[in-house]
């Protein structure tokens, strides 16, 4: 069956990874490393980070819909393409050529497994809760039933039972296109920078490789600490290569091409990486840095430690 093994990140995207150090006649790999940082492997970029069928549409008689793993393969396409004639070679990029860079940081962020299940755990609450009062509104008459069923109301529309059941078991297919074009509307305002480094140190990547970092979250009560596109702070970061990352903010200082010259600044957006992965990183070397990992410690301004300050004064 054409297409049945789907790739949640890229084998193309990953394939600049691959260790250039490994033995000649030999199928080429990336070194992948636990999130802990306690093991790693090599493997060939075809054979991870993919599902069967984790995309496709199967229809009422078991057709087969592929219109999400094309569009992700076309842009896919477009991205190695891009990587390989301008970003690696500093050109600037027209205004086209942007739009469909920031759809595949937004595609990156939102076709994981991890958005995926995301996605099913928060829809798979509101199914809980309506099939609890459909449950209800049975036990109390069928007709009544019939005249109300229940449904989830917006502020523009409403989702009726079976559309929560169906973004509920399949909210790929249902959400990945609208999620992607979301974000894009807001990523199309903020400022881009494409960062290289002239250092010895190079840019992991990971099976969650889209990063969204408020440097300043901390500084608000944990009900509040949900990074989002709209706040002024927000960083989003995806690495390009060992040799550069995509960095997309609100400052206006971060815009066109950028070179980091100590090996600081580099580990600092490989911790970010290796933090916020799922399961694993991507180096194009078996090196292992516990940096990558370390989550640091509180800030001496975070919200919990300014409430004691204030309690005790």
């Amino acid at each position: 069956m054409k297409h049945k093994k789907q790739h949640w990140i890229p084998e193309s995207y990953l394939k600049a990874w691959c260790d250039s150090d490994a033995p000649k006649n030999h199928e080429p790999y990336v070194w992948m490393i636990s999130k802990d940082g306690s093991a790693s492997k090599n493997k060939a970029p075809q054979n991870i980070f993919c599902e069967s069928e984790m995309y496709t549409i199967h229809g009422s008689g078991g057709e087969r819909d592929l219109t999400l793993e094309h569009g992700l393969s076309g842009l896919e396409g477009f991205f190695a393409r891009l990587r390989r004639e301008k970003l690696s070679n500093r050109i600037d990029l027209v205004p086209d050529e942007k739009s469909q860079l920031l759809l595949f940081v937004a595609a990156m962020k939102a076709r994981t497994v991890v958005q995926r299940d995301h996605m099913q755990n928060q829809w798979g609450k509101a199914l809980e809760m309506m099939d609890s009062l459909a449950e209800q509104m049975t036990k109390e008459g069928g007709e009544r039933f019939i005249a109300t069923q229940p449904s989830l109301s917006g502020s523009e529309e409403s989702l009726s039972h079976e559309q929560v059941r169906s973004l509920a078991e399949k909210p790929m297919q249902n959400s990945l296109f609208p999620m992607m074009i979301s974000q894009v509307e807001l990523l199309a305002q903020m400022h881009i920078s494409i960062i290289g480094t002239n250092t010895s140190s190079s840019f992991i990547t990971s099976d969650s490789p889209c990063v969204w970092v408020n440097p300043e979250i901390h500084k608000l009560p944990p009900f509040f600490r949900h990074v989002g596109l709209g706040q002024s702070k927000t960083e989003v970061t995806l690495p390009i290569s060992p040799e550069q990352i995509i960095l997309i903010s609100w400052n206006e200082q971060n815009d066109g091409y950028m070179e980091l010259n100590n090996d600081q600044a580099v580990e600092e957006y490989n911790r970010r990486t290796g933090c916020l992965c799922d399961k694993y990183c991507i180096s194009n070397s078996n090196i292992r840095k516990g940096s990558w990992f370390d989550s640091g410690i509180e800030p001496e301004d975070s919200w919990e430690k300014t409430q004691a300050k204030q309690c005790k004064s």
